[in-house]
């Protein structure tokens, strides 16, 4: 049953125990060591002493092994001899076995007294040191293997099991165990291995049916071989028999090196082997011809040796090929008969085919052709083999061949032409004998050979296996065909020389001479130089060459274009090698050699600083200092960007050294990062370096010429056209005039002096005219750049607000706005500014006073105060003469200034109004909008006490905007006191809890000399409004003009409170005062009642711009029963009055209320006298 190795191993093992067995007297076993060897004595029927004689008489030494007062050895039982001793011990649960280091029960067909018992039961328990187990065909191993990772889990290392009685064998799990074999009968149906086996040490796997018939075996299936269950195995034996259908094997064990088949000397098997992997078996060993491998054997890139036993086909089993890189192939004794004309691979030293059926004809010259003088082909004891094979000279090849018991009658001359040396080269039948009168037929491909390091291989016909006469050794390499001189007489450096060669020590006659020159080099360094004209110049020094052969270099398969040699060093020139580390090839037309690594590095240009001019343009000067060879053969610079244009220049040399390189710009070159292209003696290397252009310097210099012009490449602002000019690189626009006045007017209204820029240039190409129509003559003494003299040739005869036209050296301007105003002159007499009128009366009445005309158009001054004789009320404390005592200062005005932005707000009693700025504007010459800023973020600081609020605001404007240099700045004060504030030359008061707000805008840059401002405010109006008065109801208009189309007037009503605002046509421009125009520039309508309307106060071209307008709250209080007209109770009526104030433009917010005194009252003329009096203001 159990396998020949293993018998052969244990039985090595039993003799080794026995050689080391006392023939002294023992020491007596313990009582328990003693009940537990009676235990076995009795279950296993053994015929043995049942007391301490046991270990002390020779003849029971074969079974019972006893050293030191312990039994350590448990061998051949249950004996040839049974023995009935009694039942053992059903209570003796525990065996008491502590030394015990081997069990061999290796009898068959025996019986156990108590089959209800095992020995392998207690065995985890019984014998700490156990090292080997063999139990074969224990009727009474039922739980195998149950707790057998529990057994001696520390020493035991080789078990052999047999289970003849299982139909189901499990493998077992063991931390320590090495050798393993486990085995069963016919009966068996499986071997499992599931993942809960475990054997991490295990090297060697036995397992199978080891006996049986082809009828009788059962056996279906095998559990997978994985590398979790077994991580060490290195050889496995599996011992199978033929079935039906075949039994696969699965192996994906990556360790596993052996595969043998055991053979149980029935049939073989049929198994189907699966490999996960194929790269680690290296030995296999099977029989027959029905074991399938998959996949094939010809992918075990690892296999060396294969046998295969009784092989009963005639077909070949390498007809496919053979494992790529195999050693040894055994067939022996098979019934092939034919070898298939496969290529044995040139690792294989060993084919045997001893005892085959092999026979002619044979394709030797395709199955050798791979063959160079290490394969031993033993064809011995094939009978059919037979037939002359005088013209098989692949055999030639072989390092032996066995035709020994052939019927072979010839054998090619290269057997016979070394049959005299002493090793044996073949082994052939004795009648076959060498032909009479034999000369052996020498013959060589060339005479004139080349060695390298005194080395040549000489190719040709018969030239034997080698030899070592005359101080020249011969080795084949493929023996009769090659052979490898070494001929130490060969010079190193010379032309061909005479040498004689003997290809074997037993045959003087086969000397030869032949023509042997030495090829060989050693090279002793090579370096890399540039030369001129893009050529590489690799330098090799030998320290050993023949100078008489040709040499040559070549890099990734391209040839030198120049070679040239003074001595043992050679240069190979090479054109446009591209830099970089080169394995060079070296040769001749016999050896070759890989100079590796080579450095082909740029040596020159290198430019180590660049320093350019500043700024560059064209004839700027720019120098590359570095590396620049020393041959100075030729150079070059370009520059280049990948700007749209100006992106090219040749940059001309003015300098040329080994270490400095200077060059001329050409051409324009726009700034950014640049690629110098510097070329010397053919080689250039780029080099970027970010310069700056003159270009580049003038837009960052003059902001791309204030927008207003474009930088040439040489760096000069170009301007653009239109109808006036620019100085200071674009960015001042002339002539202009921002403000005017007329000197002497209360005269002739002669003399004008204006103001703003005209220009860089002396005025004496220049001219005024006023309103088109009126020239004035220019004092030249008396003007200058910024300010105009100039005198009318008449006074004027139209008056009122004038319009300014200028030439100045062609260029033109003419004010949009009217920069002056002629004072009609007084008919005669003193004149006074009173809010009433004496008119005329007919029929010779007496014309009313003032004071009279006072009382009846103000109703006694609303009896809020009293009309003195000049016709002007004069009010009660607390009420405002403005509109004649109608409203009265209120002082429950509420202002809380918003931290985001200076929105304008004002509240009395809930009743909201206000407006924001929007945007700030330039427009051209055709009302276009030519820049925008928009006036949506803010920087604040707001501070407030009892009385006094004050919040500035500073616009945030972004540094890419090309209005960066610009400054607006809001400032929002908000008083419960009255102030007095002097705008440009006048005097204004601020009325207590009034909000007053400045705006000022400085460094706008203008895009031309007729380009002005707009503050673009925004609000919200009704789109239809009307009061009740008197019992009628009376539309008010949202917007009123004054004569010459500026808007003056706007007026909201709200929740029975109205708004008035008035905006003044005067601004502060660069300190003076000027024109401003107002103008509605759009409506949106919000919804059915409402619109958003968007105002714009235009100024001139100014460079300091101020906004100042303040806004009142006012009460209208009624202190007289009226009328039936309304139902309202309410004593108070809400009014905001705002003053006028003067910078970009000046707002008057009036709020008054919707709901008049009841009396009978004309709404139109209390319009105007409201209207005459703001306009007082």
């Amino acid at each position: 049953m159990m396998s020949t190795f293993f018998q052969r191993a244990i039985l090595f093992i039993v003799v080794v125990f026995a050689l080391f067995i006392s023939n002294t007297q023992s020491q007596p076993l313990s009582q328990a060591e003693l009940d537990s060897v009676i235990w076995i004595i009795q279950q296993y029927k053994v015929n043995a002493p049942m007391d301490q004689t046991l270990c002390n008489m020779p003849s029971w030494k074969d079974y019972f092994v006893c050293s030191g007062g312990h039994l350590t050895d448990l061998r051949n039982l249950p004996g040839t001899q049974i023995e009935t001793n009694g039942m053992p011990n059903a209570n003796l649960v525990q065996l008491t076995l502590p030394e015990l280091k081997t069990i061999l029960i290796n009898q068959v067909n025996f019986t156990v007294a108590d089959p209800a018992q095992s020995l392998y039961d207690k065995l985890p328990t019984s014998c700490p040191k156990l090292e080997m187990i063999q139990l074969m065909g224990d009727p009474s191993m039922t739980n195998f293997p149950n707790n057998f990772d529990l057994i001696a889990p520390t020493t035991l290392q080789t078990v052999t099991i047999s289970l003849p009685y299982h139909q189901s064998i499990k493998l077992p799990s063991h931390p320590l165990v090495s050798i393993l074999e486990v085995y069963g009968s016919d009966n068996a149906t499986e071997f499992v291995i599931d993942d809960t086996v475990l054997l991490p040490k295990a090297t060697l796997l036995g397992f199978g049916i080891p006996n049986g018939g082809i009828n009788n075996n059962n056996l279906q299936s095998i559990g997978n071989f994985t590398a979790k269950s077994f991580p060490a195995l290195t050889a496995l034996y599996p011992s199978l028999l033929f079935s039906t259908p075949p039994v696969q094997l699965n192996i994906d064990v990556p360790t596993l090196t052996t595969l043998v088949f055991q053979d149980g000397g029935q049939v073989p098997p049929n198994t189907i082997v699966h490999f996960n992997s194929t790269q680690w078996l290296t030995d296999l060993t099977y029989f027959g011809t029905d074991t399938t491998f998959n996949p094939g054997l010809t992918t075990f890139q690892n296999l060396k040796s294969v046998t295969v036993g009784k092989y009963t086909s005639p077909l070949y089993p390498f007809s496919q090929g053979y494992p790529p890189n195999i050693v040894s192939v055994n067939l022996p004794l098979s019934s092939i008969s034919t070898i298939t004309p496969t290529p044995i691979p040139s690792s294989a030293t060993s084919l045997d085919l001893t005892g085959s059926q092999v026979a002619m004809p044979i394709d030797f010259n395709t199955i050798l052709q791979n063959t160079t003088g290490n394969l031993v082909l033993n064809l011995q004891n094939n009978v059919p083999l037979s037939g002359p094979l005088d013209l098989e000279t692949s055999l030639c090849k072989l390092k032996l061949l066995n035709l020994g018991g052939t019927g072979v009658t010839k054998i090619p001359d290269c057997f016979w032409c070394y049959k005299n040396e002493p090793t044996t080269r073949f082994v052939v039948p004795a009648l076959v004998v060498i032909p009479g009168g034999f000369n052996c037929p020498i013959t060589f491909e060339s005479t004139n050979i080349a060695t390298i390091f005194k080395k040549a291989i000489i190719k040709g016909k018969n030239l034997g296996w080698g030899a070592s006469v005359g101080g020249n050794t011969l080795v084949a390499i493929v023996p009769n065909e090659q052979i490898e001189a070494t001929l130490p007489g060969v010079v190193t450096d010379g032309i061909p020389q005479t040498i004689d060669i003997q290809f074997s020590n037993d045959y003087p006659t086969y000397k030869f001479p032949f023509n042997v020159v030495e090829a060989g080099f050693i090279i002793s360094t090579t370096t890399a130089n540039q030369s001129p004209d893009r050529v590489m110049m690799i330098t090799v020094t030998f320290s050993t060459v023949n100078t008489f052969i040709n040499h040559y270099a070549s890099i990734n398969g391209v040839l030198s274009t120049t070679n040239s040699n003074v001595g043992s060093t050679y240069q190979f020139g090479f054109l446009d090698l591209p830099f970089g580390t080169y394995n060079v090839n070296i040769s001749n037309d016999y050896y070759s050699i890989i100079a590796p690594n080579v450095e082909c590095t740029q040596s020159y240009p290198i430019v180590n600083t660049i320093v350019p001019d500043p700024v560059i343009k064209s004839g700027s000067n720019i120098q590359f200092n570095g590396i620049f060879g020393t041959y100075l053969t030729s150079s070059s610079v370009t520059i280049q960007n990948s700007n749209s244009q100006y992106n090219y220049s040749v940059c001309s040399i003015t300098e040329f050294t080994t270490t400095r390189i200077s060059c001329k710009v050409e051409s324009p070159i726009s700034s950014g990062l640049a690629t110098f292209n510097i070329t010397v003696d053919g080689y250039s290397i780029l080099e970027q370096f970010t310069i700056q252009s003159a270009q580049q310097q003038c837009e960052s210099i003059t902001n791309h010429c204030a927008n207003n012009g474009v930088c040439t490449p040489d760096g000069v602002c170009v301007c653009n056209v239109n109808q006036g000019g620019y100085y200071n690189n674009c960015s001042k626009p002339y002539p202009f005039a921002t403000s005017g006045q007329v000197n002497d007017q209360n005269t002739t209204q002669r003399s004008i002096s204006l103001f703003g820029d005209f220009g860089p240039n002396a005025l004496t190409n220049s001219s005024v005219r006023i309103n088109n129509t009126m020239n004035c003559i220019i004092d030249q003494l008396e003007s200058t750049q910024f300010t105009i003299q100039c005198q009318l040739e008449s006074s004027p005869t139209i008056y009122g607000p004038a319009s300014v036209q200028l030439n100045v050296d062609g260029y033109l301007f003419d004010s949009k706005t009217y920069l002056i105003r002629f004072i009609k002159p007084s008919t005669g007499g003193s004149t006074t500014s009173l809010t009433t009128s004496v008119p005329t009366t007919s029929g010779g009445e007496t014309p009313k006073s003032p004071k009279e005309i006072c009382s009846e158009t103000t109703q006694y001054c609303f009896g809020h105060g009293t009309c003195d004789d000049n016709g002007i009320c004069q009010c009660q404390s607390g009420f405002n003469p403005v509109d004649n005592c109608l409203t009265k200062f209120a002082d429950n005005t509420t202002y809380v200034p918003n931290p985001e932005s200076p929105s304008t707000n004002i509240s009395v009693d809930g009743v909201e109004f206000g407006f924001d700025i929007v945007a700030i504007q330039e427009i051209g010459l055709d009302n276009e909008i030519v820049k925008e800023l928009l006036t949506n973020s803010w920087i604040s600081n707001i501070t407030t006490n009892n009385t006094f609020t004050d919040a500035v605001y500073q616009l945030v404007i972004s540094n890419t905007s090309i209005l960066a240099d610009t400054q607006v700045t809001v400032n929002i004060t908000f008083s419960t006191q009255s102030r007095s504030i002097t705008f440009g030359n006048q005097q204004l008061l601020i009325n207590p809890n009034s909000i007053k707000l400045a705006v000022s805008i400085n460094g706008w840059e203008y895009s031309s000399n007729v380009a002005t401002l707009r503050v673009v405010l925004k609000t919200t109006t009704n789109n239809q409004q009307s009061i009740e008065y008197d019992c009628k109801e009376t539309d008010i208009s949202s917007f009123s003009y004054d004569d010459y189309g500026t808007l003056q007037y706007l007026r909201v009503l709200k929740d029975n409170v109205q708004f008035n605002g008035r905006f003044i046509d005067f601004a502060l421009a660069d300190g003076r005062t000027t024109y401003s125009q107002t103008l509605l520039i759009n409506q949106t309508q919000i919804n059915s009642n409402q619109s958003s309307t968007m105002i714009g106060i235009t100024l001139p071209q100014c460079q300091s711009c101020v906004l100042d307008p303040d806004f009142t709250p006012l009460l209208v209080v009624n202190d007289k029963d009226g009328g039936d007209c309304s139902s309202s109770d309410d004593q108070k009526w809400k009014i905001i009055v705002g003053c006028v104030v003067g910078g970009i433009g000046c707002v008057a917010i009036a709020v008054g209320s919707t709901i008049y005194y009841k009396k009978a009252m004309r709404t139109k003329k209390y319009n105007k006298q409201m209207e005459a009096k703001l306009r007082s203001l």
